[in-house]
């Protein structure tokens, strides 16, 4: 009994599981420009969004999803006394830029592009302790540590393409 009344009193608050995004019907079938098809980052943006109910297309998209500019860097934040790194941050960015698909033109004139949301830049820093004993350990770390960064840039992603989206609607 005791479940049933916690299931209620959290359905009927509004709560929602963290990081689930539904996304709007102009997402339905969106199409993925900018990176290539098999890479991680790709592979990531495909999964959330499908998970968030649309469908990555090659071709008669409802929206293009344009990324552009991924970067990932390292910069050593300190060293230790023997003058080894002991502490690195790692950066990881990218842009995107949500359109319409643009309208077939006539002959000659340059098809017009629909931009729903304008380009924004996610851009994620996580520092951590290098050990020079622990090589291998800290290479698997910090490739561990790029994955997360990868797939909570692509969450942050999603969710500003959502209030963007909603708030655009908000207007019409």
């Amino acid at each position: 009994m005791s479940l049933v009344t916690c299931y209620l009193s959290l359905v009927s608050c509004g709560f929602h599981l963290r990081g689930a995004v539904t996304l709007p019907p102009q997402m339905e079938r969106t199409q993925l420009l900018g990176v290539e098809a098999r890479g991680p980052l790709a592979v990531e943006i495909t999964a959330a969004l499908e998970d968030a109910g649309a469908r990555v297309v090659a071709g008669d998209a409802t929206a293009q999803l344009v990324i552009s500019g991924e970067r990932q860097a390292r910069r050593l934040l300190s060293v230790g006394s023997t003058g080894r790194a002991s502490e690195y941050e790692i950066t990881y960015q990218f842009s995107f830029e949500l359109r319409a698909p643009a309208e077939a033109a006539e002959a000659g004139v340059k098809p017009v592009v629909t931009v729903l949301v304008p380009q924004q830049t996610v851009s994620l820093n996580r520092d951590y302790a290098f050990d020079p004993n622990s090589v291998l350990g800290k290479g698997d770390e910090e490739a561990l540590l790029v994955r997360e960064m990868r797939s909570f840039a692509v969450r942050q992603m999603l969710v500003r393409l959502h209030a963007a989206l909603r708030a655009k609607d908000a207007e019409n």
